[in-house]
């Protein structure tokens, strides 16, 4: 007996140590393991469940979550970032084991404790919630009441009509893969290719990553996960290598029957024609399986080869994998690792377009990197145009491919890519061009159409757009579907700028549930007091994130809003603290300048207003993204105010005017920014600042009424 305990032991140990060695590998999964302990997968989980009481996922879960807790009480980093080093995709997955291993959130944690410091909801919040609830209850009264009605007197079933049902409703669990790296890679980038393909169909509905991948590991039941996910269909995608060739297993299950429609397996041989059509051939068995219904048109992008060559696709589905991964990265802010995925499917994109010359998707995707990521690598100029510039080649050469076939999105996507290239140039008004251009083309308006508008009207400060189109895509997600940070943050500023601090707050909020992530929830609301006047909270929150982050990005973002926050306060000694840290980035060195004036050293003031003046100088000069948004002219309005250069000051604040829209924190400014005291009782500048107010209180207006459609604001609380 003790020779046997002793045995069980060491199992565990060394179990425990291969789980640890691949902790921030999240696709270290059960096959992993069991390949690393040398057994099969099968002995792995009976061995670990007699020995444990829990599943061999189940085991590996558990390692993650106790390392996961000793990060957060001896280590500084944030919720993501622990998530991420311990392995896991998603932050909300990964709040969501923790709550249920340790039986609070991991925002809970040692310092994090500053979440009970968040205020609850107010007694007119929950009573309207209250309302919001009985509203509901007699609504799903009322609808079961109608299908009772509907099922007696109709002549068909009710399953029958669900079945006539025109969307379905599919999940895509995430891919187990046993094999090389390099298949691995094929294989990932085949899902991925197989999905964007799925979801240019109409009558589809996928269901999105952060959805499925709390059942990477998962050993329930299709129908119970098909009940959670509230789908008609879950697919499972398995991949395996026989000799030097993958292989991929896809399984259809129906939720409502909990019968496989489909179980079948494919050779993925990268050497032969067959290879080309397999993935439209899956897709087509997809929509076959389900009852379906797809346009001629949708039928024909489908059935439309991507390339000619095999070896060419073979390297476009690497690519597609390594910008995934890079996506993955840049969730939870591991910019080395995500910048060398980059430069991986660049390499990867370059191959492929070298052995197919009219490889238009390779052409987009090649593109968007040059415009969307290299370019906002660097920081040399002359490489940063140089990557534009190529960008718009590639732009240029896909759209003229492009018009050989039907006007699928992919021809959507190169138009964004040459209007990225313009809008990177500061030429606002070509991208505009395209921006239309793009709305009028015939494109499924799913949840994808919706965000591509919201960031292009975010791009060109089109505030109503932005707010507009975030609710259009509102409407389109999934339920336990985790809305991206990013999104957040953008709506959050565009209702701050057009004047609605409350609406923007909720929406914060319901980021922090899904992220728990509190020191970028007080940097939003840090942000948010310095735009609407409320300097002290700017700095109150400033001092929150600085007791509990001492990471560069938090430190840096949080010391400039508070740096700001000291200036509008007046308080040049504090802002002083702020400006020595601050002297060393390339940014703000007109209020560094301002602030050793004020505290007496007017030759180094002058100095930094100079290095200001070249800097804005040359932005205009060059036309410029800041330029082009009038940034630089506000900038150097306020450097020559501070330097007494009033005639200079109202030429370039005179500029500001041509904005399409003005947002709030422009209006603070103008009434309590000390670098305008100098020209604040001209009256050119009182002039100027009536057209401000105006030009903000028409798309204020504009956004009430929108808001107060949805449901979001009431008739009082627009006035107010």
């Amino acid at each position: 007996m003790s020779g046997s305990s002793f045995n069980a032991a060491n199992f565990l140990d060394r179990l425990t140590e291969v789980t640890k060695a691949n902790l921030n590998n999240s696709q270290f999964g059960v096959s992993e393991l069991a390949r690393e302990m040398g057994m099969s997968r099968s002995n792995l989980h009976l061995r670990v469940k007699k020995l444990t009481k829990k599943s061999a996922s189940q085991f590996i879960n558990q390692v993650r979550l106790e390392k996961a807790m000793e990060i957060l009480q001896k280590e500084s980093l944030t919720i993501s970032e622990t998530a991420f080093d311990c392995g896991f995709q998603s932050v909300s997955y990964f709040t969501k084991c923790f709550h249920d291993y340790y039986g609070y959130p991991p925002g809970k944690v040692g310092n994090r404790a500053e979440l009970d410091t968040i205020p609850e909801l107010t007694s007119v919040e929950k009573l309207k919630e209250k309302k919001w609830l009985i509203s509901a209850v007699v609504a799903l009264l009322f609808l079961l009441m109608l299908l009772f009605v509907t099922q007696s007197s109709h002549l068909r079933p009710l399953q029958s009509l669900a079945k006539e049902d025109a969307v379905k409703n599919i999940a895509v669990l995430p891919m187990h893969f046993e094999g090389s790296d390099s298949m691995k890679l094929i294989a990932g980038g085949f899902r991925e290719l197989l999905l964007n393909n799925l979801m240019e169909i109409e009558n589809l509905r996928i269901r999105p990553e952060t959805s499925v991948e709390q059942y990477r590991e998962s050993i329930k039941p299709i129908k119970e996960i098909a009940g959670e996910l509230n789908v008609d269909y879950i697919i499972e995608m398995k991949g395996f290598q026989k000799g030097n060739e993958p292989w991929l297993q896809v399984n259809l299950a129906d939720a409502a029957s909990d019968a496989y429609l489909l179980r079948e397996s494919y050779r993925i041989n990268i050497f032969e024609g067959s290879f080309l059509n397999l993935q439209s051939q899956i897709a087509l068995e997809i929509i076959k399986n389900t009852q379906t219904n797809i346009s001629t048109g949708e039928k024909e992008i489908l059935e439309e080869r991507l390339t000619a060559s095999p070896a060419a696709l073979n390297f476009y589905l690497q690519g597609l994998q390594h910008l995934v991964l890079n996506r993955q990265n840049e969730i939870f802010r591991h910019w080395n690792e995500s910048i060398k995925e980059v430069f991986k499917a660049k390499e990867k994109f370059k191959k492929a377009i070298k052995l197919d010359s009219n490889f238009t998707a390779a052409y987009v995707q090649l593109g968007h990197i040059y415009t969307d990521k290299l370019h906002h690598f660097t920081l040399d100029k002359d490489l940063k145009y140089a990557f534009l510039d190529s960008g718009l080649v590639l732009a240029e050469k896909a759209l003229f491919l492009y018009e050989q076939v039907p006007k699928d999105r992919n021809y959507h996507w190169a138009l964004g890519l040459k209007g990225n290239y313009y809008y990177h140039k500061g030429d606002i008004e070509r991208f505009k061009m395209i921006y239309e251009q793009k709305k009028k083309l015939s494109v499924i308006k799913d949840k994808a159409y919706y965000i591509g508008l919201f960031y292009d009207d975010e791009k060109y400060d089109n505030f109503y757009g932005v707010i507009d189109n975030f609710f259009n895509y509102l409407e389109k997600v999934e339920k336990n579907e985790v809305i991206r940070p990013q999104l957040y943050a953008i709506i959050y500023h565009t209702l701050i700028f057009t004047g609605f601090p409350e609406v923007a707050e909720k929406y914060m909020r319901e980021c922090l549930t899904s992220t728990d992530d509190s020191l970028e929830f007080y940097s939003r609301l840090s942000y948010g007091s310095l735009c609407t006047g409320n300097f002290e909270e700017c700095i109150k929150y400033g001092n929150l994130i600085l007791e509990r982050d001492s990471s560069f990005r938090s430190v840096y973002l949080t010391m400039r809003y508070m740096f700001y926050g000291y200036i509008l306060l007046n308080d040049y000694i504090s802002a002083l603290h702020y400006a020595r840290h601050l002297e060393r980035w390339d940014r703000d060195r007109e209020l560094i300048g301002f602030i050793y004036s004020m505290s007496g050293n007017k030759q180094k003031g002058l100095e930094h207003y100079s290095e200001a003046i070249v800097k804005y100088q040359e932005d205009i000069d060059s036309r410029s993204l800041a330029a082009a948004k009038y940034e630089s002219h506000l900038l150097l309005s306020w450097t020559y105010s501070a330097m007494g250069e009033k005639k200079k000051a109202l030429k370039y604040l005179k500029e500001v005017k041509n904005r399409s829209t003005i947002p709030l924190w422009i209006i603070v400014y103008m009434e309590d920014w000390p670098l305008f005291d100098n020209i604040r009782n001209e009256p050119e500048f009182q002039k100027l600042k009536k057209e401000f107010e105006k030009k903000y209180q028409k798309e204020h207006n504009r956004v009430a009424r929108l808001l107060r459609e949805k449901g979001e604001i009431t008739f009082t609380s627009a006035l107010n």
